[in-house]
């Protein structure tokens, strides 16, 4: 029985190397608060938009994409069966998403993956559970991608802070995108295991 979070298996039905995230039925949330990890959905994804945080809106609009709920769609396309979400109780559905994260593909290039995420207000206030699930979600992906790599908005300090913190290294910044705003790449490669 695996003590993994996420287990990744292989989605046969695609042709490309792809991998499906799925949340492992015997895993133990590692913290009390009721909350849930699991695959997305696209009504997850009207959510989020609806209520999407601040800094996260100012990023999307930093890159020129000024329609959230799109742009959250892509990512969720692009990653597949990839895309995870983190929800808390809510008093008008059972469970409110909170934050969307996911890893996508980078055509020809098997090795790298490009991580994401994406939240509402409510994500502050779970921060430390949310750190905690996309650490284990990292972990999992990175077996299959042995880098992570993208790039967040330099006027975007508390999601810098989070990717520090998750392990990636953060570059300096410079002119990025179709706007040439200034982004930071950030990056993270997987460990290697040394045999003795």
């Amino acid at each position: 029985m695996s003590e993994d979070l996420f287990i990744l298996r292989p989605k046969k039905t695609l042709k490309t190397a792809q991998m499906q995230i799925v949340p492992n039925a015997f895993a133990r949330h590692p913290v009390t608060s009721p909350s849930v990890c699991g695959l997305a959905f696209d009504w997850e994804a009207d959510h989020i938009a609806r209520y999407l945080r601040a800094e996260d809106k100012r990023e999307l609009e930093a890159i020129g994409l000024v329609e959230p709920l799109a742009a959250i769609k892509d990512c969720l396309r692009r990653s597949g069966v990839g895309s995870m979400v983190y929800r808390l109780p809510a008093r008008v559905m059972p469970w409110e998403p909170v934050a969307m994260f996911g890893c996508a593909p980078v055509e020809g290039m098997p090795h790298l993956g490009r991580p994401w995420l994406i939240g509402t207000q409510r994500m502050g206030e779970r921060g430390i559970h949310v750190l905690r699930f996309a650490e284990r979600f990292l972990s999992a992906i990175q077996r299959h991608y042995p880098v992570l790599e993208n790039y967040v908005y330099a006027e975007n300090t508390g999601a810098i802070r989070f990717i520090k913190r998750l392990g990636f290294t953060v570059d300096s910044a410079e002119p990025w995108g179709p706007l040439e705003k200034p982004f930071c790449r950030f990056w993270r490669k997987r460990p290697v295991v040394e045999n003795n």
